[in-house]
Order: structure tokens, then C-alpha cells, then sequence
């Protein structure tokens, strides 16, 4: 959606810094940040043998029987009546009775995910993909390109490439570092190329709200609010010791992204960084009432996620849960381990004991449930496991079992708990296997 800003409300406090004075450390550099529109629903529009589809309100969702009822993404038509991504199927039918509802196919998804990045490549070996829909392209070098407005000429004939062969639409951000590439894509929506960089910092990126930088959350936003800091300005003009004071390293990151100074490079295509993170969640076909029931559940993504610890040769050191109970809203919780692992068994026992620190199930039943394994290390990290009498033979099973998926699929083996009632866990391993054919 597009933004204006009221000149006479603007933050007009200026702002001194390398950046502005176009002597910061970016100078030079020519950085696109494309994110296809809408994507799934504008997707599913283009491979509708019914071509008046694109003028009417379409939503993708879940499945409905298995309680997975929610807007996972809608288009330009369905946006103007309010509908929103994550909510109820049937509120989003009240706000707009003539929904066309059409169900997900992330097979479809994920090639013409491809298909973009190919495009892509035509234009720069430096593609780095963040999700599905959103990518990161370095122009810096190629022949042709000196300035923004250069990079601007290279996004507005990528948008025009993506329509004619894909049937989709992108918007674009051009600037000299990732970040302001990232906020130029939000900026303007849908088929849109937005440059920001240097010449609109004091007029436009300055007095957007903070939380529009990549990776300022709403506790976050909340925190630097509860100072009266709103906007990016606000942020570039603080200390950044202050700001690491209230924000641990955070702080320090945030005041160089508000400030132009990422300098974080764009990957060659083809390079993966290493996972920060690796999760699972799920939305079961009944509310999650009882402790046995979540943890039925929890040992199935605790399987699931650890398979793919061991598959990456990675443990963590914490485990962070997120729930979300019957009325929608949505918390976190997290754990710090004093040990390595990659073992289900270790990750059950905790996330159980995290959960019942947390919910209260009998009072607030949930919705839905997800775990997270965090602080990844190299798996030759010396493990010392809470069952330390069958370690040894622990990690032998764990090596046979994944050496029988691989070989037979995934639910070849399962753990005897989640045997007994296969309805609950709403085909928890059948998502990792599609996760996995889709890497």
C-alpha cells in the first residue's frame, strides 16, 4: 500500500551522517529487493482457466476439515473489503460475501518461485532469496550500472519480464544496501518500482515509523515507543549504546540499518547461509485441551525438527515455543539448554516442561502449536544428554532411523507415543516430507 506523509507533520530535525552526505560506507553500490505481489493468491489467478478471476476477490486457505481454516494470503480485491492474512475463514466471508476461496498448492508455488529466480539471474549471478516470494539482487559492477537510477531501469524491465512470462506482478526496491531495498519494496504496492537511497532520506525514510526496518517486531516497536522513539530518524539520531542498553545487540544493528549502513552483502545464487533457526508447527483438527494431547503433538515435531538438525548436522542450545489459543492470540516462549543436542527425546522433555510453565490448557485450550530449535552449533560438539546412561545407544538409533526415512520416507518409523492417535497430529510428518522434496 502506498504511504504519504503531511510535510507539516514531518520530523524535519536534521540529519547529519556519511549517509546523507553521500560519503557512507554504501556509496556506490546498487541493491534490489523484489517481492512478487500477493503471491500465492496471484498464482492461483494465473493458472485460473477463468480469466475474469483478476478482477475478483480471491483468497488461498487452508484446509477447512482439518481445522487449518485461515487466509494464508489474498489479492488487491480482497485487501479493498478488509480481508487479512491469518484471519478466520468465516470472518473474512462477512466482510466479504463474494470471497472466491481457492485451496493452497505449494508445489505450484515453489515453481514459480523458481521461475522468478531464473528471471532473476539474467540480470546478476547475486541472488539471494529470503522466503518464496522475496529475493535480493546485487547489481553492483555490471556493466551499465553506476547509480540507482540505473538500478531502477534494470527493476522497472525485471517487473515488466515477470508479467509477461509469469502472469505475476512484483514491486521493487532499489537503494545501496539491503535494508533500504527491503523498505523500498513495502513502500509501494502492487507493480511498483520505489528507489530509496540518499535523496529521500530526509523526506521519506526518516520519518517512516521504525517498526517498517526488517526485523523490528511489535515488542520491539513497543520498546522503543515506551521511549519516544517512533520513527527511523528517531533511531539513527540516538546513541547506540543507549540503544544496545534497551535492546541488548539489537540495538546496535538497528542504529546502522536506520543509519544506510548495512553492509551486509547479497550471496551468490546458490549459497545458503547457515540456519539461525529450525521449527515445525502445526494446526491439529481439534483444540489442544489436554497435556497428553499437546504432547502427542510436541513429540511429532520434536521429531521432525531434530530429523532435520541431524540432516543439516546441527544442534541447538534452546528451544523457543509459539502457541496460539482459541481466541487467535498469538506468544512466545523460549528455554536456553546447557547442553548440545539434536535428539527428540531431549527436545520433548523440555518443550513439555516449557508448555506447562506457560498454558494453562484447561483454561485456555489452543488453537495451534509450534517449537523451535535456536542457538544452532556444529553437531561435533560434545553432547551430554539428559538420559546420559543410553546416550551411546540413543544416537545409534537416531543414525538407524534416519538412515530407514531417507530410504523409505519419513513416517517409515515413528515413536511409539505418536502411534496412538494419528488424528491429532494433522499430518505433522506428512509436511515435513513435502518440506523436505521441496529444499
Amino acid at each position: 500500500m502506498s504511504r504519504t506523509f503531511d510535510e507539516k507533520t514531518q520530523n524535519t530535525k536534521e540529519f547529519f551522517c556519511p549517509y546523507t552526505s553521500n560519503h557512507g560506507i554504501n556509496r556506490g553500490r546498487v541493491v534490489l529487493h523484489a517481492d512478487l505481489n500477493n503471491f500465492f493468491a496471484s498464482v492461483e489467478c494465473a493458472n485460473s482457466p477463468d480469466r475474469s478471476i483478476f478482477s475478483k476477490p480471491v483468497a488461498v486457505c487452508g484446509n477447512i476439515e482439518m481445522r487449518h481454516g485461515i487466509i494464508l494470503a489474498k489479492n488487491e480485491k480482497a485487501k479493498l473489503y478488509g480481508v487479512k492474512t491469518g484471519e478466520k475463514i468465516s470472518d473474512a466471508k462477512k466482510k466479504c460475501p463474494s470471497l472466491i476461496l481457492m485451496g493452497a498448492h505449494y508445489d505450484l508455488y515453489m515453481r514459480y518461485s523458481r521461475a522468478a529466480r531464473k528471471i532473476y539471474q539474467r540480470y546478476t549471478d547475486r541472488v539471494e532469496p529470503f522466503g518464496m516470494d522475496e529475493a535480493w539482487l546485487e547489481l553492483t559492477g555490471n556493466d551499465g550500472i553506476c547509480t540507482v537510477e540505473d538500478g531502477k531501469r534494470v527493476a522497472d524491465e525485471i517487473r515488466k519480464v515477470l508479467k509477461e512470462e509469469l502472469g505475476i506482478t512484483a514491486s521493487v526496491g532499489v537503494s545501496d544496501n539491503k535494508i533500504f531495498a527491503k523498505l523500498g519494496s513495502d513502500y509501494k504496492k502492487p507493480d511498483a518500482t520505489t528507489v530509496l537511497a540518499r535523496d529521500q532520506y530526509q523526506n521519506i525514510i526518516s520519518p517512516m515509523p521504525a517498526s517498517e526496518i526488517l526485523y523490528v517486531g511489535r515488542s520491539t516497536a513497543a520498546r522503543l515507543r515506551s521511549y519516544g522513539i517512533t520513527t527511523i530518524g528517531d533511531v539513527a539520531r540516538q546513541n547506540p549504546h543507549f540503544l544496545k542498553s534497551i535492546l541488548g545487540k539489537n540495538g546496535e544493528a538497528l542504529y546502522t540499518y536506520c543509519r544506510g549502513e548495512d553492509t551486509s552483502p547479497v550471496a551468490l545464487f546458490g549459497e545458503v547461509p547457515a540456519a539461525k533457526s529450525m521449527g515445525n508447527s502445526t494446526t491439529p483438527p481439534k483444540d489442544i485441551s489436554s497435556f497428553s494431547d499437546a504432547k502427542l503433538i510436541l513429540s511429532s515435531l520434536c521429531d521432525t525438527v531434530c530429523s532435520r538438525l541431524r540432516a543439516e548436522n546441527t544442534k541447538c542450545r534452546g528451544i523457543k515455543m509459539n502457541f496460539r489459543d482459541i481466541n487467535l492470540c498469538s506468544f512466545e516462549r523460549q528455554i536456553k539448554l546447557d547442553f548440545a543436542t539434536s535428539s527428540a527425546r531431549d527436545l520433548l522433555a523440555f518443550s513439555c516442561r516449557l508448555l506447562a510453565e506457560s498454558v494453562d490448557l484447561e483454561k485456555t485450550p489452543l488453537r495451534s502449536m509450534g517449537i523451535c530449535a535456536i542457538d544452532l552449533v556444529p553437531a561435533d560438539i560434545p553432547q551430554i544428554s539428559l538420559f546420559e546412561k543410553d546416550g551411546g545407544k540413543k544416537d545409534v538409533i537416531d543414525s538407524t532411523v534416519d538412515k530407514l526415512r531417507l530410504r523409505f520416507g519419513f513416517s517409515c518409523v515413528s515413536t511409539a507415543l505418536t502411534l496412538c492417535d494419528r488424528e491429532k497430529l494433522g499430518y505433522i510428518a506428512r509436511g515435513y516430507e513435502v518440506f523436505t522434496n521441496l529444499r
